[in-house]
């Protein structure tokens, strides 16, 4: 199987298709609290790939990782800023919303 290096080169990019959500999908919900994400993957054929066949997850990073695109030396340095700020409101929104579904404790507190 291929293996694109995502810091030597721009990841490939695909559309999303029914077959790879429904590939996915189940694997990010065996992660509580998993809402944000990147699989790693591998495959030889992107036809079967786009199948959601033939493929390998190498690693899966959470909302930590940044956009893979962001290391594309053809993007200027604003475009990489923007990418990041909108990822970061995204998370924001995100975690506020899980904030408002779960009842709040003062002993949750981190000690100051």
């Amino acid at each position: 199987m291929d293996f694109v290096d995502r810091l030597s080169r721009p990841a490939v990019r695909t559309r999303r298709s029914a077959s790879l959500l429904d590939k996915g999908t189940p694997r990010a919900r065996r992660f509580g609290g998993f809402f944000v994400g990147r699989f790693d993957v591998r495959y030889s054929d992107e036809a079967e790939f786009r199948a959601g066949r033939g493929f390998a997850i190498v690693e899966l990073n959470g909302v930590a990782s940044e956009s893979t695109n962001l290391y594309d030396p053809a993007w200027p340095l604003w475009r990489a800023y923007r990418t990041l700020f909108r990822q970061w409101a995204l998370l924001f929104r995100i975690g506020d919303a899980n904030r408002r579904l779960t009842r709040f404790r003062p002993s949750d507190e981190p000690d100051a």
